[in-house]
């Protein structure tokens, strides 16, 4: 299927084994809807989905079950109920196997699905602890659960996804695998100043998707289209969009006024530059999220931060990583902090002349995590922060600082 197509040119992806998967869903808050959400968008086959509606999340749950699914042809088994029982189990899924079970629900439902798993020899994935069992070759990790706060929740959920892959689609490249705990801002914002993002693309829409649960007023610039390939790393998007070749900014507000009716989004189908800074100033932004792909805006995206005295959440991701930096009002640069990697490949995306959105493989997970980044360290920023250390995240690894990572930033985005 074209939605797929840049997931399948990953060495060693393999779209079929995951589309023959059968998995199990416990779970309607945040982070629920989010790992199905994920899930769809890996192309997962068949998907049985448990557990009573939450207020909280009903309107995105239905756009997953009549829209993004029905858009990437995964069959979902609607259960709008909470297990009770074994019994209530097996009427669910009664005979044929599952890949894997995934609960992100109360902890009724954790030991209820505990045991099924047990039973069943069906390995049990909980989103919240990171555990896995049976034959997980790690400790479990314990530990308190996980606040069902949509920011920490979709990491979370991410991550959580990113293990399902390697699970049915194991890459030699990330057999080594780290369990645990991690740490991530996961504030309420205190003052709704808004927030201009920049890029409603792969990692934008993620992060527009979070800030809008938060109720954060959005300006949500892009000058791109909707397109087929896009579904998929793309969650906001339907067919329809696609077929009717509608501007991301305008079609991700609809989105997001559909899910949060009380929402205050702005669409601008706007390219920008350096000159830009009048327009976006207008606005009167306490913070800018800058989700593009490519170096030359990121860097006009600093420059006009730094000109205006707001601060700048820079996000990029690779095929299996996500990067986020912080700019402070009076702090270093982001190419600074950077060590020149931005206006390094200012010089080789002008000399390829490739489009990065068209060439790059790239899957929904990293996607998923960058825009969660973006969005605590905009959160922050809108209540009071000064400055913020950056995130990284590498597949198999947890999230961290930038003192633990070693190897370059990803500075693409999909």
């Amino acid at each position: 299927m074209e939605q797929f197509a840049r997931q399948e040119v990953i060495p060693g992806w393999d779209q079929e084994a995951i589309r023959r998967a059968r998995v199990l869903v416990a779970g309607r808050g945040w982070a629920g809807c989010f790992t199905a959400w994920g899930l769809i968008s890996l192309g997962v086959g068949e998907m049985l989905w448990l557990g009573a509606s939450q207020t909280d999340t009903d309107r995105f749950e239905q756009f997953l079950l009549t829209e993004h699914a029905a858009g990437l042809d995964t069959l979902v088994g609607d259960y709008m109920v909470d297990a009770r029982t074994s019994k209530d189990l097996q009427w669910i899924c009664p005979d044929e196997p599952l890949q894997m079970m995934i609960v992100a629900g109360p902890e009724s439902l954790r030991g209820l699905l505990s045991a099924q798993a047990l039973r069943s020899k069906t390995p049990l994935l909980s989103v919240g602890s990171l555990e896995i069992t049976p034959d997980s070759g790690a400790e479990p990790a314990g530990g308190p659960r996980l606040a069902d706060h949509p920011i920490p929740a979709m990491v979370a959920a991410a991550l959580a996804i990113d293990e399902f892959r390697q699970a049915v689609n194991p890459l030699e490249l990330f057999r080594e695998r780290e369990w645990g705990h991690f740490e991530l801002p996961a504030e309420q914002p205190a003052h709704k100043h808004p927030a201009v993002l920049v890029g409603t693309g792969g990692i934008g829409v993620y992060c527009a998707m979070l800030l809008a649960a938060l109720q954060v007023p959005l300006v949500l610039v892009d000058c791109d289209t909707v397109e087929m390939s896009n579904l998929n790393r793309q969650g906001l998007f339907s067919v329809q969009d696609a077929a009717e070749n509608r501007s991301k900014a305008t079609a991700a507000a609809a989105r997001l006024r559909q899910l949060f009716p009380k929402l205050k989004v702005r669409p601008l189908g706007a390219r920008i530059d350096r000159a830009s800074a009048t327009m976006l100033h207008s606005f009167r932004p306490s913070v800018i999220v800058s989700a593009v792909d490519n170096a030359a805006t990121r860097l006009d995206l600093s420059e006009i931060g730094s000109r205006l005295a707001i601060p700048v959440v820079q996000a990029g991701t690779d095929v299996f990583a996500a990067d986020c930096f912080a700019q402070a009002v009076g702090g270093p640069m982001l190419d600074e902090q950077m060590g020149g990697v931005m206006s390094a490949a200012v010089g080789d995306e002008a000399a390829s002349h490739r489009n990065l959105c068209t060439t790059n493989p790239s899957y929904v997970v990293p996607g998923m995590i960058a825009g969660a980044f973006a969005a605590a360290m905009a959160t922050a920023f809108l209540n009071g922060a000064r400055a913020m250390p950056s995130l990284h995240w590498r597949s198999g690894s947890l999230p961290r600082k930038r003192k633990e990572i070693s190897d370059e930033f990803a500075s693409t985005a999909i």
